[in-house]
């Protein structure tokens, strides 16, 4: 009878620890979405990832034939900045690490592949159905991207960014469409490269890949003309 009366308080104990870490668990979630006061009535969602926050600011006259700088926000407010995979990696090393150039253009790959990615599934759809009128124009439109991606794919390259040296080891080589994928498309930084191929995440390893990130990105740039970068254009 005591060994009964045991095991139901042991269980009653591990339930309360479970829902007692369940709940840290969640506030910590929830903590990561909470938004600031002075950004107005925005929704919390942690989904959203990391943000910035900015406080606009324009001219104004000042009613004596000069001018003011103030905040510029809607109603006063600051301005909610959702931050992508290169501006986090230089919040964590706190100092700058990509040109804007080079932000641009990880920004405009991560947003052209999701795209195609999403429409891709329409147009397979309107090409078996045979396409014409509107259906056209759409099937043109996914193949000028997927025209683009191959591009940018081609001046990515095949070649291995942190090759593997001894044999035997755990170790596996990283190519440079992985390094970008990984780290421009979904998120990774290059810790989690290095850890995911059975590196070690050293000072050395991981400087090591970020400068090929910024070689890379310069690469799908393609030339620059005057201080304009030009991405790749279809039609």
């Amino acid at each position: 009878m005591r060994d009964i009366f045991q095991d139901i308080w042991d269980r009653a104990e591990r339930r309360e620890t479970w829902q007692a870490e369940e709940a840290r668990r969640i506030a910590e979630v929830r903590a990561r979405g909470v938004v600031p006061g002075d950004c107005g009535p925005v929704s919390e969602a942690p989904a959203r990832g990391a943000f910035t926050v900015t406080d606009t600011q324009a001219m104004y006259p000042d009613g004596q034939d000069g001018w003011v700088q103030k905040p510029a926000g809607y109603r006063g407010r600051k301005t909610l900045a959702q931050m992508d995979p290169l501006d986090v990696l230089e919040a964590l090393a706190r100092k700058r690490m990509f040109s804007p150039t080079q932000k641009a253009m990880a920004r405009h790959y991560r947003s052209l592949t999701q795209d195609y990615a999403t429409k891709g599934v329409r147009c397979s759809s309107l090409e078996r159905s045979g396409g014409g009128g509107d259906g056209t124009g759409y099937i043109e439109a996914v193949l000028r991207q997927s025209r683009e991606l191959d591009l940018l794919h081609a001046r990515i390259g095949r070649g291995v960014v942190l090759p593997v040296k001894r044999e035997g080891s755990n170790r596996r080589p990283i190519t440079a469409r992985e390094l970008v994928d990984g780290i421009c498309i979904y998120g990774r930084t290059p810790t989690d490269v290095l850890k995911a191929n059975g590196w070690a995440a050293k000072g050395a390893q991981r400087a090591h890949v970020v400068a090929a990130l910024r070689e890379a990105l310069d690469r799908m740039t393609g030339p620059l003309r005057g201080r304009t970068a030009h991405f790749c254009a279809f039609g």
